[in-house]
């Protein structure tokens, strides 16, 4: 019975099982009590057994799990070194009408209006709103303004409407 893998967990249902099953009845009580003992120590074994693989696998995916995190802290290392190197030597960016992807202006303009009230609202919320998202600050009114007036001309026939143009 030992070398299956289904071995006995509790011993009242052992001993009624050897009673009823075995017909280990009365003196044979002893043998059934020394059977249980030797089932419970192999029980055992597995189980520590177990346990110890269990541990050996954690200890192993921590370790995994270290070594990509240093990976990637040196990798980002690397890159913010690189970064400071060329923010040193080039100039600040502004942010321009024309770096700012035409794809990303109708996506959140799209989501603006979806949240809006009867899925519309006033250029000027509009224009705010869009600032706010794509991070144009609020003294570049001009250039905001530009934008929302190419809005239309990026999204398809009937899309968006502005009113009065």
């Amino acid at each position: 019975m030992s070398s299956l893998d289904n071995i006995p967990r509790k011993e009242k249902q052992f001993r009624n099982f050897t009673s009823n099953s075995l017909g280990l009845r009365g003196a044979n009580e002893k043998v059934v009590g020394e059977i249980w003992n030797v089932l419970k120590a192999e029980r055992e074994k597995r189980q520590a057994v177990k346990q110890e693989q269990m541990e050996k696998e954690k200890k192993k995916q921590q370790q995994e799990e270290s070594q990509k995190v240093k990976e990637k802290k040196v990798a980002s290392d690397d890159d913010e070194s690189e970064d400071e190197v060329e923010s040193k030597t080039k100039e600040p960016k502004t942010k321009n009408s024309d770096d700012i992807d035409p794809k990303r202006i109708k996506k959140v303009v799209k989501k603006a209006l979806r949240k809006a009230p009867n899925r519309s609202m006033k250029i000027k919320e509009l224009r705010k709103l869009l600032g706010d998202k794509l991070g144009v600050p609020k003294s570049e009114k001009k250039r905001l303004k530009d934008l929302i007036a190419k809005a239309p001309s990026i999204f398809k026939k009937d899309q968006i409407k502005v009113d009065g143009k």
